[in-house]
């Protein structure tokens, strides 16, 4: 039987709303520790997304490099996988990587090329003593993978990395395929347009990623799922916005004669939580709020067509101190829709150039059900200030 833990997306240094979250990221590093301590895997997985973002500060990196040293000594026998993913900056991850197999941490953050720009399938292909084989990709845009003969890069890539992972195997032990990337027909609640970079890397049909492994481990999307009948998202083991409410684990898989998962829960110190479930006009709101959760991270849910008090902010703030629990944002809702005429629909590109900052301030306000007038005025004369100063 070859056993992994499978996990990703951790968003290290991930700031919500002003508010650090390191010390939920360090009490989520202690679980996947004792998690390690308690199931002893042959290797643990993390596809991608280690860091936030490509520049995580100083102190982010250490709490990075003390977890991954407090894993291995929880477990010294077991191989650590560690990609890149879209997140990551791959010269960041990779600093320490000769460093880290030393302790049989296995950091890839790029593609590895040979001298002559082709694949080095010995750093991507990793043998687990005698359990079993681990294929690791880090996320790579789909124009960046290595020439080859028709018009799919990526697809050409994968193919010939099964058939390595294939040649190599010759004792017929499990294989794991690790990726970094949005497999077509997944499940993307709690994944903003706007606010994500989930739409910038381009959809890929399961087939895609090469055949023959006994379990996929992927990574990038944060809702945990099946996505196959062996290729699963551990999804993200914290929250990164209010609209993932949904359970955060690690999945733990055991390959032998069958395939076995079993998802293992991660509890938040501060869970993100939308007060109260249901929209409700403002006054209710702050109510639910005095009597919310201690230590909890809160999304105020409005129920309004005139739009927030001037105060509602101090108000709100006030009123999560009294409970013990940290007011983040609202969330407006409107009791009746928009006029068509006033809707937000998607825009493109070219059309968001051609639009004026009062244009995009005055989208954004109706969006929310935001009154215009007074912020609308504050934003012209700030502009008009501005334009003044540097003539």
């Amino acid at each position: 039987m070859f056993r992994i833990l499978h996990t990703s997306d951790w968003h290290l240094g991930h700031v919500l709303y002003n508010y650090s979250r390191a010390d939920e990221q360090q009490h989520m590093l202690l679980q996947v520790e004792d998690y390690v301590r308690q199931y002893e895997p042959d290797a643990l997985v993390v596809s991608g997304d280690i860091y936030h973002t490509a520049m995580p500060s100083a102190a982010t990196q250490r709490m990075f490099t003390d977890a991954l040293l407090a894993i291995h000594r929880a477990r010294p026998e077991m191989t650590i996988v560690i990609t890149g993913g879209n997140h990551d900056s791959a010269s960041k991850l990779e600093i320490d990587r000769r460093l880290w197999l030393e302790l049989g941490v296995h950091v890839l953050g790029r593609l590895q090329l040979t001298d002559s720009l082709e694949p080095d399938f010995d750093s991507h292909i990793i043998r687990v003593a005698n359990r079993g084989l681990i294929a690791a990709v880090p996320h790579v845009y789909p124009q960046n993978f290595p020439a080859a003969e028709g018009n799919d890069r990526q697809a050409a890539f994968f193919a010939r990395l099964a058939d390595e992972v294939a040649q190599r195997n010759s004792q017929q032990l499990p294989t794991v395929l690790m990726a970094h990337l949005t497999v077509t027909g997944s499940d993307l609640t709690g994944h903003s347009r706007l606010t994500d970079t989930v739409g910038t890397i381009d959809n890929v049909p399961l087939s895609a990623l090469g055949e023959g492994y006994d379990y996929i481990a992927l990574g990038h999307i944060h809702r945990e799922q099946a996505v196959g009948c062996n290729a699963r998202y551990s999804g993200s083991p914290l929250a990164v916005s209010f609209d993932e409410d949904y359970p955060h684990s690690l999945t733990l898989v055991d390959i032998g004669d069958e395939l076995s998962v079993q998802q293992l829960p991660i509890t938040n110190l501060h869970p993100l939580i939308t007060v109260p479930a249901d929209p409700v006009p403002f006054d209710e709101a702050i109510a639910a709020l005095r009597q919310g959760e201690k230590w909890s991270m809160i999304r105020l849910n409005i129920l309004t067509d005139s739009g927030l008090p001037a105060d509602a902010i101090e108000v709100a703030t006030e009123a999560a101190e009294e409970s013990g629990c940290r007011f983040c944002t609202f969330k407006i809702t409107r009791s009746t829709p928009l006029p068509s005429s006033a809707a937000y629909d998607d825009i493109t590109p070219d059309e968001l150039k051609e639009m004026s900052p009062i244009d995009i301030a005055r989208r954004f306000l109706q969006q929310r059900g935001l009154p215009e007038d007074e912020s609308i005025q504050l934003l012209s004369d700030l502009i008009s200030q501005h334009l003044q100063e540097i003539h």
